[in-house]
């Protein structure tokens, strides 16, 4: 989801009626703050045959990797061979590999600073 950076949560509420024949999409949500939207429009959700028909109601909440794993940005996987390390990242929130590693090493820059003066003191 994107907007309201930093809330600590955001609600992204929908209702939708469809008849078919039709297909669905997360574009076709739209939510109660402009705001908030799907971070990709064009995630297929359902289709539907002649004469069915669909109420949809959503409901989404922004949330962070560090609070519960279902907020998690991404999933790193490694693999070690003769001691060289190789890392795959596949992203989930709209940022770049890169993008998470660099944030990924500030943050731990910083973890361990702090770390290491509380050890110190």
């Amino acid at each position: 989801m994107q907007g309201a950076r930093g809330a600590r949560s955001a609600r992204y509420t929908s209702s939708q009626r469809r008849r078919g024949p039709a297909t669905v999409y997360s574009g076709d949500l739209k939510s109660s703050d402009d705001k908030v939207k799907p971070l990709y429009d064009n995630i297929p959700l359902t289709d539907l045959a002649d004469n069915q028909e669909i109420e949809l109601e959503a409901l989404a909440e922004l949330g962070f990797g560090k609070d519960h794993a279902k907020w998690q940005g991404a999933i790193v996987g490694y693999e070690e061979d003769k001691g060289k390390y190789k890392f795959v990242v596949e992203t989930a929130c709209g940022l770049s590999a890169s993008q998470i590693v660099e944030k990924a090493l500030r943050y731990s820059e910083t973890s361990w600073k702090t770390w290491r003066l509380m050890w110190e003191s």
